[in-house]
């Protein structure tokens, strides 16, 4: 019985860190968002299905069949490699779950030809390691080994400590059904070292797992019930309900196989059925109930292990756990003949005998000859009872040569680690004696590093006051070039007040002179003209005061950058209903080509101020007829919007010149709008604040273009 819980019990281990290792926590609702708005029949759509099939993962494995089988069918009818591969690697997971192993394998197999056509390493470890796990599931050692190898290749080209770790503990299983207990702990303590370097809790909680199991193994329960205690200590935090099942399962079985307590060995394994009952976990409910009735068996309280195999016999998966299987055939057929029951009796047996044949599985072979031999004794079938019990006799020897070399193996199973002991041993003395000599080392190279670093402190202090000196000139430099500019700014401020604001008023005060003196002698018409004009002095006056007023606040630094989401068509249409009265003056049109979809993180008022300085200065130089657009396109990570006119241009030689406060360019507008050059100087610095760029482009009597670089966020 024994060899049973070994089985069963690493088996379900296996499963619970292979499908831990690939649980993911996604945002279903953002995901199904994308998926109503994705297109029907693109590679996009196909990778959303697969993701929010795994979403699902585990907790609703009927939503996971169903998204995966989608995206898998729509990666194959556009021959999309990557969906293939995921959707093949799902659907082995669907059989797995299922307990379907050896047809697991083979959409795993198909997954890593896409893998390896895609050359990647990420699948190609993960896909390898299932594969890996499932031969062992099934007993097939040496092929799972060859995967589990081939994973920890992989892996290790990764760099990925987290599969590195895995594959490394799934390859000390190998070695711990082999019986190679000393490179099993091996493996699993570089697994630990790894983990614990990485901070790899969930992969350093089933480590601690498996080295209780392989402690269990070698009858060691100190260091078993150890690592175990272990293991749920980091559990707690990680509260992950498949590790804690395995640990039940597995305290049960050292408590059983090593202490023989069997009251405590069914007070784990039932909490064990508990929970997996509760999470509807077939494969782990056939093994614990399959153990509860090892327990009684072992105890010949055959009614209560005949309640627990029987609901192992009414298991819909049974046909899938071979060993189990078997081991259950034969103890029903004992437990039949020692109620009573010959005929049951008899059909168990004889089918158990032949499962047990047919897989070399000698206990249960025996066990079974035994029961047979007792059987026809009792039926007075003298003849095929000596033939029963010749087999068994034979079947004993071949077991008690199979026992002699477990305990052999045990022995040099405990020499090798007293070997690794005195190792160890040598190996601190060693140690000692390095960390003398490294001590003295360390002296004689403290006190040269002492010389050097007086050395190196007296050149650093001689740098230093030559590098402050540079560093007060390139300083002074600095202020000069920014005393220059203030005086530049000052120049055309006092040049603006002197001029731009006095000759508009003058014209003001000659018209309302004009008005106020003659005003019974002039014409209705005349009359008309002047306030017509008065009020365009006015308004252009006006306009200037205010951008005066807002270029006076950049140089003092008041506005600032208070970002937040504007959508952008909104904005320009917003600007250009401010515009319309002027540009319907002049028969201009006003066109927004920017994408409605456009959202960009600014200042609004800055952002509008930009737009409305730009937009005006289009209006002011494009003649009668003419267009003025904006249009955006968006280049990766960053905006750009562009303000076009059909006017009469810039000459080549003036545009770079446009953004400079030291110079004196402007000119009137086609219908002789006035100018200060102050506009272009406020769109450098609104353009500045937004942490953006701008970019001028003219062709004279064709039109300018003006571009911005904005970042989106």
């Amino acid at each position: 019985m024994k060899y049973l819980f070994k089985t069963t019990l690493l088996s379900i281990l296996v499963a619970v860190i292979s499908f831990s290792a690939k649980a993911q926590d996604q945002k279903q609702d953002s995901l199904l968002t994308l998926l109503k708005e994705s297109i029907n029949g693109d590679t996009i759509r196909a990778k959303l299905l697969l993701d929010y099939a795994k979403s699902w993962y585990p907790s609703e494995m009927d939503s996971v069949v169903k998204y995966n089988n989608l995206g898998l069918a729509l990666s194959e009818q556009l021959q999309y490699k990557s969906g293939m591969m995921r959707g093949m690697n799902g659907k082995a997971l669907e059989l797995w779950m299922e307990s379907r192993y050896p047809e697991a394998i083979i959409p795993y197999r198909k997954a890593l030809l896409y893998a390896r056509e895609l050359n990647d390493l990420n699948y190609m470890t993960t896909v390898t390691s299932n594969i890996g796990v499932l031969f062992m599931n099934q007993g097939l050692l040496d092929s799972a080994k060859q995967y589990q190898l081939l994973a920890l290749k992989y892996a290790k080209e990764l760099a990925d400590p987290s599969k590195i770790a895995k594959a490394l503990s799934d390859i000390s299983s190998i070695d711990g059904y082999q019986g190679d207990f000393v490179a099993a702990i091996q493996n699993l303590l570089e697994a630990k070292s790894i983990c614990e370097k990485n901070h790899l809790m969930v992969e350093l909680t089933t480590t601690y797992l498996r080295l209780g199991i392989q402690y269990s193994y070698i009858k060691d329960f100190n260091k078993s019930r150890e690592a175990y205690a272990k293991t749920e200590e980091l559990n707690d935090s990680l509260n992950n309900a498949r590790i804690e099942l395995s640990l039940l399962n597995n305290l049960g079985y050292l408590y059983y196989d090593v202490k023989k307590d069997y009251d405590s060995a069914r007070m784990y394994m039932f909490k064990a059925k508990s929970l997996a009952e509760e999470s509807n976990n077939y494969s782990v409910l056939l093994t614990t109930n399959l153990n509860i009735g090892n327990t009684f068996m072992d105890e010949e309280n055959y009614p209560e292990a005949l309640k627990y195999y029987l609901m192992v016999y009414k298991s819909p998966i049974l046909d899938n756990f071979t060993i189990e299987k078997t081991a259950l055939f034969v103890n029903l057929g004992t437990i039949y003949f020692r109620t009573g029951e010959i005929g049951k009796a008899e059909s168990f047996s004889l089918e158990g005998l032949e499962m047990a044949r047919n897989n070399h599985l000698l206990r249960f072979e025996l066990n079974a000859c035994k029961t047979m031999a007792s059987i026809h004794t009792r039926k007075g079938n003298c003849l095929a009872s000596n033939y029963y019990l010749n087999q068994a006799s034979i079947l004993r020897d071949s077991l008690y040569s199979e026992q002699l070399t477990d305990r052999v193996a045990e022995t040099e199973f405990s020499h090798k680690l007293e070997l690794k002991e005195s190792e160890n041993q040598i190996l601190l003395k060693e140690n000692e004696v390095k960390k003398e000599i490294i001590s003295r080392q360390r002296m004689f190279v403290a006190g040269i590093t002492t010389i050097l670093l007086l050395i190196i402190i007296l050149l650093f202090v001689i740098l230093r006051s030559r590098n402050r000196q540079k560093e007060l000139n390139r300083q002074l430099d600095i202020q000069n070039i920014q005393l220059k500019e203030v005086n530049q700014t000052k120049d055309k401020f006092f040049s603006i007040i002197a001029h731009d604001l006095k000759s508009p008023f003058n014209g003001l005060l000659g018209l309302l002179h004009e008005l106020d003196q003659n005003y019974e002698e002039i014409d209705e018409e005349t009359r008309r003209g002047i306030i017509h004009n008065l009020r365009k002095s006015a308004q252009n006056t006006y306009g200037l005061i205010v951008n005066l007023l807002e270029w006076t606040q950049t140089k003092r630094e008041i506005l600032a950058n208070n970002p937040e989401q504007v959508h952008l068509f909104d904005l320009v249409r917003d600007v250009f209903e401010t515009m319309k009265t002027r540009a319907d003056m002049k028969s201009q049109k006003l066109v927004n080509h920017i994408d409605p979809e456009i959202r960009i993180m600014a200042d609004i008022q800055i952002l509008r101020s930009l737009f409305q300085n730009l937009i005006n200065n289009s209006i002011k130089f494009t003649p009668t007829g003419g267009a003025i657009t904006v249009t955006s396109e968006t280049q990766g990570a960053k905006l750009q919007v562009c303000v076009s006119d059909t006017g009469i241009g810039i000459p080549e030689k003036e545009i770079p010149n446009l953004f400079r406060i030291d110079t004196s360019f402007k000119r009137s507008g086609t219908e002789k709008e006035a100018g200060t050059g102050l506009g272009l100087i406020l769109c450098k610095e609104y353009i500045e604040i937004l942490n953006g760029t701008i970019s001028v482009t003219s062709t004279e009597g064709e039109g300018s273009k003006f571009c911005m670089i904005l970042p989106k966020n």
